[in-house]
């Protein structure tokens, strides 16, 4: 997988990021957070350079407190 890839995921990713104005957003955010995760992780096993950290910040963990 390529760049384009990595970004087009994420990018889809960030525009599904739980709404803080929902009343479920707390449990939202954790399962948008184990998904970031798990797919960031699978990224990683097809390029050892990727870098999880920088994927997620570009899916938007930790840009509405913290998920």
């Amino acid at each position: 997988m390529s760049r384009k890839h990595f970004r087009a995921i994420a990018h889809a990713l960030k525009i599904n990021e739980p709404n803080v104005k929902s009343e479920s957003y707390a449990h939202e955010a954790v399962l948008f957070k184990n998904i970031v995760l798990s797919i960031g992780s699978a990224c990683r096993s097809f390029n050892s350079r990727f870098d999880v950290t920088r994927f997620e910040r570009a899916c938007g963990l930790g840009s509405n407190s913290e998920q």
